[in-house]
């Protein structure tokens, strides 16, 4: 192949005879806008492979080199084929791109005919057809509008999927071989019982997107969900902070990290719209609380709850201890502070080695040591001391 600049426009030229005939071309059944319509050049690569230094045309020239115009008249009368840019419509095309799916559709653009007679976007063009998927039992309905380069869509373009379930697939941005691939943006709208839009933004590699990216939920009822860090094939994965505010007025917001879309270690805050709040800094599992963690309860009237040790499954389970800060009291019998230690099951303290420490508002203090479940005392030694720690009485119960 070599390449020839003649009146502004790139024509190549083919010195090689080609299985497709005149009568063969398929670019005359086609509504053709005109023979020579080109709007870019060829990729570098194209040049790379192509170009032949001994045929080198003056590009300033609208006429061809005196040395090469027997040769170029022989080609233009031959019945090798030209690799001529053209602009029309092609029904009934097959294509593969986007996730490898096989999508029947109909092209409208510019395109070039190759030595097998095939009609191959190139240039910038619109699809719209269909593909399957699902394992082929499903139908879905494709649009692209962009570039192309060989058959598939390569440089700017969007596409958009609708589904058989009425959900929907935008992509805006950059493509190779078909895929998303480069900077881009996924819009999707799910029709769920509480209708949702979603976005992922970020860098794409063929097809998925890996890296730092952005997320993004807003629900019909005014929910709105944004995350901002590491994705793996667009799930969270790495570290990243991610905050929903829900419509009730109640705010969610994580610190940390994740693995395949579940949080594994970090910090979680919760501020509730009646004043109360939360927070767990720790291990999960599951994208439960899970492991050893500390936590923090503050709540409408002021109580503080604060517990540090194990969690698993999002309660107190295992070795821990829960301190309770009373905020309202004014009796001398009226407790200040609950300290409760020893093994916790489902957040209540249960085991055979347990205390719980009593503060009062007169400066007395209970100790109760023995055996609990859930939550209460049920058999061991009880103290109770003066504000001094001198010891008043004590008691055993069975």
């Amino acid at each position: 192949m070599k390449k020839l600049w003649a009146m502004g426009v790139i024509i190549t030229l083919s010195f090689t005879i080609t299985a497709c005939s005149s009568s063969d071309s398929k670019k005359d059944d086609i509504n053709i806008k005109n023979d020579i319509n080109i709007v870019d050049k060829p990729s570098d690569d194209y040049y790379e492979e192509y170009y032949d230094d001994s045929f080198d045309a003056d590009i300033s020239s609208d006429t061809v080199p005196e040395d090469d115009e027997t040769e170029y008249e022989n080609q233009q009368t031959s019945e090798n084929r030209e690799d001529t840019i053209y602009a029309g419509e092609i029904e009934s095309l097959t294509l593969y791109m986007l996730e490898g799916y096989e999508c029947s559709c109909t092209y409208t653009g510019e395109f070039f005919e190759d030595d097998e007679c095939n009609l191959i976007p190139h240039g910038h063009g619109d699809i719209t057809g269909t593909y399957l998927y699902s394992k082929g039992t499903k139908t879905c309905n494709f649009t692209y509008s962009g570039d192309f380069e060989y058959g598939k869509a390569n440089g700017s373009g969007q596409s958009i999927e609708t589904f058989e379930d009425n959900h929907t697939r935008q992509y805006d941005g950059q493509f190779e071989n078909g895929n998303f691939h480069g900077e881009g943006k996924i819009t999707a709208f799910y029709p769920v019982e509480n209708p949702y839009n979603m976005v992922i933004e970020g860098t794409f590699a063929d097809g998925h997107i890996n890296g730092q990216g952005k997320k993004y939920w807003s629900y019909d009822n005014g929910d709105y969900f944004e995350y901002n860090g590491e994705l793996k094939d667009a799930q969270l994965h790495g570290e990243g902070t991610f905050t929903k505010k829900y419509a009730n007025g109640n705010i969610y917001h994580y610190t940390g990290t994740y693995a395949d879309g579940k949080r594994t270690e970090g910090t979680q805050t919760i501020s509730y719209s009646d004043g109360s709040s939360f927070q767990y800094e720790g291990e999960f599992k599951d994208d439960k609380y899970d492991g050893l963690g500390t936590s923090i309860k503050i709540y409408v009237n002021g109580d503080v709850e604060q517990y540090e040790g194990d969690f698993k499954e999002g309660a107190y389970n295992g070795e821990g201890i829960k301190v309770i800060s009373f905020a309202e009291y004014s009796e001398p019998g009226d407790c200040t502070q609950l300290t409760s230690e020893g093994t916790f099951v489902n957040g209540n303290l249960s085991g055979k080695k347990c205390t719980q420490y009593i503060s009062y508002y007169d400066g007395k203090t209970g100790v109760a040591e023995g055996i609990y479940e859930d939550g209460k005392f049920i058999s061991g030694t009880e103290y109770l001391y003066d504000d001094e720690g001198n010891l008043i009485n004590s008691r055993i119960v069975k």
